[in-house]
């Protein structure tokens, strides 16, 4: 039998790590929480360990605050759910999920007799939605230049043609549509042209 003394160092045997093969779900089913509490539902299910998809973007607000007497404009970034109350979990997970012990769910998206699911095709759009909302707006690929013709297909100008006047930080492009024989600036939002 081996004796060990108080501060003498052995050596450390590694024990063989288990790696969980988790199985690709056939389905994803919708689970539906109260108003507000996505968070508090997250929290539950990662305390049960129960994978789930629960897409979010990130997005400015101006909270106005007073401080020594003054206003003062702060900008913040918040983090907003994608879809608001709906949380996804793939079919292996359901049983898992004790609805019991989860606070602020309102259970699975149910139409009458038959529970609501979305197959894994729209689950990767979704993914591929929230990539492009993770992406600053600065950051993405600028869909249109300056002095590029264009044509209006929403709004009360629609069908008319115009030139890119110039393109704002926020997302809108000045456009001078020809107006009363006369160029006139109208501001529109990246969706409502298209390029010529």
């Amino acid at each position: 039998m081996i004796q060990y003394t108080k501060g003498q160092f052995v050596d450390v045997i590694a024990r063989p790590v288990e790696r969980l093969e988790v199985p690709l779900p056939s389905c994803w089913y919708v689970l539906r929480t109260h108003p507000g509490k996505e968070r508090k539902v997250l929290t539950s299910l990662r305390r049960e360990d129960v994978n789930f998809y629960f897409p979010t973007f990130p997005r400015e607000e101006t909270v106005v605050r007073r401080r020594y007497g003054y206003e003062v404009k702060v900008k913040r970034t918040v983090t907003t759910p994608l879809f608001p109350g709906m949380i996804f979990v793939p079919d292996f997970e359901c049983e898992r999920v004790n609805l019991a012990v989860v606070e602020g769910c309102s259970g699975f998206l149910w139409f009458g007799d038959w529970k609501a699911y979305l197959k894994p095709t729209a689950i990767a759009d979704i993914v591929a939605i929230n990539a492009v909302a993770n992406v600053p707006r600065s950051k993405r690929e600028a869909m249109f230049k300056a002095g590029q013709l264009v044509r209006i297909v929403d709004g009360p100008f629609a069908s008319f043609n115009g030139r890119i006047e110039r393109l704002d930080s926020k997302g809108r492009l000045s456009v001078l549509v020809d107006l009363f024989k006369r160029m006139t600036p109208v501001m529109f939002e990246a969706g409502q042209l298209e390029p010529v």
